[in-house]
């Protein structure tokens, strides 16, 4: 419980302050829709042609895995991965344990802390069209937020994440920007995606928005992409699957469904094509059900992918190309958005924000005020799959060339991810190699 309060505690920065709302529905509950039973088969699947190992990388990839002799030995087991994610979740005040220390109710002032510790940023003065963000609008933001419904107790239902959707800082899809010019919307957090098991804590006012809890943020997200269930069985089998499929690419379309990297999917069978697996879905009443859906062998993988230099490589460079989204906005990554899902193609659940992670990830090492050599050496001496953290940042270390260190990133709002090379490390703050300590 120490744990879930230090989680309650914790908002996001960009919110705002509000007064009492409209009343809301209920949160739905299975009674209001019946959900499909979901049942994984326990059984070892039977075998079939071998899936391509190791993960095939090409073009540039192939020279930054060429210089590593041991690149196709395992770095980290799924078990010692598991004891990486324990650690994190211990050391982050970011991270929660979804899966193990849901709540069953809210207190009204557990409840009203969440939804009244935030602010609407007084700077954050223009929408999406660069027109002014007038006190009318804010006001009704506001009372969307549905406070006047908070009860005595309030039940915390349980969610999956049926279609990528948005987690806001209000209950709103609008953007709040800066200025005209500003290219980065104010009210964005993070993509949450498909597969994801959320935390339901309240409804909007409108009712298209839940106030959630993923295992590495709060905030609001549009209700369409979330499905309900009462039944902790079926909410784990697709939050926490036994047997499943690990989607590789960086933005999958399964069904009608975009999946990005590191998705885990129910695993069904398999056969010459490919795998079935179960995708949630939601239910025209709101509540949880599922179809089957088909991934080739080129894009998933059964189980963990195994956590060796070649995988990861192939893996980041399959990002190459794709465009900045802050908080993923646009069907995009930004740039610790990137470093988390190349990690969680191996089962590694990072914190969100650089700030987050760049104190727990791995091996964290504070290099920052120790020059430019200094960093460089310890740089260089890494074995391991590593991300460098620069002041509001992050890269995946790749290599050396002749004009400095070189590395692969999503830089900023109208770039693509990319390789960039740096002669200069002086304000790098943390190196962070992930390998066995």
């Amino acid at each position: 419980m120490k744990k879930l309060l230090i989680a309650l505690c914790i908002i996001m920065t960009i919110s705002f302050c509000g007064c009492a709302g409209d009343e809301i529905a209920p949160i739905p509950t299975q009674s209001q829709g019946a959900v499909t039973p979901t049942i994984l088969p326990t059984a070892t699947p039977t075998p079939l042609p071998d899936v391509t190992y190791p993960i095939q990388a090409d073009g540039e990839a192939l020279s930054w895995i060429a210089g590593k002799m041991d690149a196709n030995q395992v770095i980290l087991t799924p078990a010692q991965i598991e004891q990486e994610n324990q650690r994190m979740l211990q050391q982050s005040s970011t991270l929660t344990d979804i899966i193990k220390e849901k709540p069953a109710s809210l207190s009204r002032a557990a409840l009203n802390n969440l939804l009244y510790s935030c602010y609407f940023p007084d700077w954050a003065r223009t929408d999406s069209q660069g027109q002014p963000i007038s006190p009318q609008q804010v006001d009704r933001v506001m009372k969307n937020r549905g406070t006047s419904s908070v009860k005595d107790i309030n039940p915390v239902g349980m969610g999956i994440v049926t279609q990528r959707g948005y987690l806001r800082s209000l209950p709103t899809l609008e953007g709040a920007f800066q200025s005209a010019r500003d290219l980065y919307d104010r009210l964005q957090g993070t993509e949450v995606f498909v597969g994801m098991p959320v935390w339901v804590y309240h409804i909007s006012a409108d009712e298209q928005f839940y106030f959630v809890q993923t295992y590495f943020y709060q905030g609001w997200v549009d209700a369409k992409c979330i499905a309900l269930t009462e039944d902790p069985d079926v909410w784990q089998s697709f939050g926490s699957p036994a047997n499943f499929v690990t989607v590789l690419r960086p933005l999958l379309t399964v069904g009608e469904a975009k999946c990005d990297m590191g998705v885990r999917l129910p695993y069904v069978s398999r056969d010459q094509e490919g795998y079935e697996v179960r995708l949630p879905i939601r239910q025209a009443d709101g509540t949880l059900s599922s179809e089957i859906q088909s991934i080739s062998y080129a894009d998933g993988f059964l189980g963990a992918v195994p956590y060796t230099y070649q995988n990861f490589i192939a893996q980041a460079f399959l990002y190459q190309g794709t465009m900045y989204g802050y908080g993923g906005l646009n069907d995009g990554v930004d740039c610790s958005g990137f470093v988390a899902a190349v990690f969680r193609t191996f089962g590694f659940y990072l914190p969100r924000n650089t700030s987050g992670q760049q104190t727990v990830v791995g091996s964290a090492v504070a290099v920052f005020g120790q020059g430019h050599q200094s960093i460089h050496n310890r740089l260089v001496a890494t074995k391991y799959p590593t991300a460098i953290y620069l002041p509001s940042h992050t890269m995946i270390y790749l290599g050396e060339s002749d004009g400095g260190s070189v590395f692969i990133h999503a830089p900023a709002v109208g770039q693509a991810v990319q390789v960039t090379t740096k002669s200069n490390l002086a304000n790098a703050l943390y190196i962070n190699e992930v390998g066995p300590r």
